[in-house]
């Protein structure tokens, strides 16, 4: 007896295992790109849309016909961006987009870890509506994708310097977005015939569910993303509105241009994904499934099952060990670098 219910259980394991893992991997593989303009009308927007992930976002949105507001700190990518849309998609310049002569590629440079950018957002989509450019009300697709990342000890850097910043920039800026647009779509939701309200789709990470040293701030946004988006989706299906955040591993992406190259992060390089990889999953399962937390890539995938399985404590223990490692790995890193700062006032 007791061993058949131990093999009922282990049974059911695997049938959990494989449904939430498994399972969501058939409906991207098998699936194909949703009509966002069909579906949630003809303006998006798109934070750190200059670069990696909200690059290629940007790129399938405006293949749809999509007019776009991209948004980024990084000027001259931000410009080469927009350049790049308007000669490939821009009216007649495409065979395959004839009728794109009405689409629009804006583009706002704005730094996401002030803690007013938000506003001064508002403020200049204000102004394209004066100008008569766009109207807020037909922006019904937000893809909160931009983030900030350092890799340091917690004590490594002041609150006020880059802690803060991340908070700014992964929870708080997305959450006053997040707001500002799901009161409009609410608002005015008995006045969109035969779409969705909106969607919101969340750039989270896998980092979000694993415990992270020496990115303790990272993941702790990262989580609440994944969190707010799943407890919002429940309110917003009510107002018939579509939330998905997705929660990759190590993307290709500049956001690890300026961290130390630690030999952990060269291990994930193995398990790393393409932004494209990514923006597939966002436009196959967005609203469709009832999934609304997707963990992209092989990495992800790993790590929640083996959460899944062993629990938190132990896997907490397991990244204490693997901290340990890191850390010799980061002090190795620190001190070749203070070695070529003193080699470099020494030849000045």
């Amino acid at each position: 007896m007791i061993n058949f219910i131990l093999l009922f259980i282990g049974i059911i394991t695997l049938i959990f295992l494989i449904v939430n893992n498994i399972l969501p991997y058939l409906f991207v593989f098998f699936s194909k790109d949703q009509d966002f303009k069909k579906k949630y009308g003809e303006w998006a927007i798109v934070t750190g849309g200059s670069s990696g992930i909200g690059k290629s976002i940007a790129h399938r949105l405006a293949s749809q016909g999509i007019s776009l507001i991209l948004i980024s700190k990084d000027e001259n990518n931000l410009n080469e961006v927009i350049n790049e849309l308007n000669y490939k998609y821009y009216g007649n310049n495409n065979d395959n987009n004839k009728n794109n002569s009405n689409i629009k590629f804006l583009s706002i440079n704005l730094d996401f870890t002030n803690s007013e950018s938000v506003k001064d957002l508002i403020n200049k989509l204000k102004e394209f509506e004066l100008n008569k450019i766009l109207k807020i009300n037909d922006i019904r697709i937000l893809f909160n994708n931009v983030g900030f990342l350092t890799m340091e000890g917690f004590n490594q850097t002041q609150y006020d310097n880059d802690k803060l910043k991340m908070i700014q920039c992964n929870t708080l800026t997305t959450t006053e977005l997040t707001d500002y647009f799901y009161r409009i779509w609410v608002e005015n939701k008995n006045k969109i015939k035969s779409k969705k309200n909106g969607v919101i789709i969340f750039t989270s990470s896998i980092t979000g569910v694993l415990p992270t040293p020496f990115s303790v701030m990272y993941a702790s946004c990262k989580s609440f993303l994944s969190i707010f988006a799943t407890s919002l989706s429940l309110e917003a299906r009510y107002n018939d509105i579509d939330i998905l955040a997705v929660q990759p591993g190590k993307v290709c992406t500049n956001l690890f241009n300026k961290i130390p190259n630690l030999l952990v992060l060269k291990f994930l390089d193995l398990f790393q994904q393409k932004p494209d990889d990514v923006v597939n999953i966002m436009f196959r399962i967005t609203g469709r499934y009832g999934i609304i937390i997707f963990n992209s890539g092989l990495f992800a995938v790993i790590s929640n099952i083996a959460l899944s399985i062993i629990g938190i404590n132990i896997t907490n223990y397991i990244a204490y060990f693997i901290s340990n490692y890191i850390l010799k790995d980061y002090s190795i890193y620190r001190d070749n670098n203070n070695n070529n700062n003193n080699n470099n006032k020494k030849n000045k």
